[in-house]
């Protein structure tokens, strides 16, 4: 097991507990916490803040099954281990080109060929329009202050 756990990967994996289990659990964030619930009361958390630090001293989670609990003290190991800056999901930016848009609307972005030739084209998730912060720096600088974050881009 890797020791490295990104938040979507960390709820992904207590979703999958939750259905293996067949049991109802989420994770919910507030300003401090990472709450694992089941039927809307937490069962543990995990802290935002400090990165180790975690409690699964609630009720609710000595009620699971102890399989059910070696599961989640897993995840939660793993989460819990993982630095708070390496939690985040990297950054992944999309250049609109301004003031480019089809008859219809449609958005035209900056394209780069597999020979790294940049060019204009509608939306397409089968060629390379998207870019890492740190890869910016390779599209044409007048069109960097453009570039815009893209939430999901799968």
């Amino acid at each position: 097991m890797g020791l490295k756990m990104k938040i979507s990967e960390f709820k992904e994996a207590i979703d999958s507990i939750g259905l293996k289990y067949g049991i109802n659990l989420e994770v919910k964030e507030n300003e401090f916490y990472f709450d694992i619930k089941n039927c809307n009361r937490i069962i543990a958390d995990i802290s935002k803040l400090e990165s180790c630090l975690m409690n699964t001293a609630y009720p609710r989670f000595s009620d699971l099954k102890e399989e059910t609990r070696r599961d989640l003290l897993d995840v939660i190991y793993k989460f819990a281990s993982t630095p708070i800056p390496e939690r985040e999901e990297e950054k992944i930016y999309i250049v609109p080109l301004p003031h480019l848009t089809l008859s219809d609307g449609e958005q035209i972005y900056l394209t780069q060929t597999h020979q790294g030739n940049f060019f204009p084209s509608i939306r397409d998730k089968k060629l390379k329009q998207t870019w890492k912060e740190e890869h910016l720096k390779y599209i044409p600088e007048e069109y960097r202050k453009y570039a815009v974050e893209v939430e999901e881009w799968n």
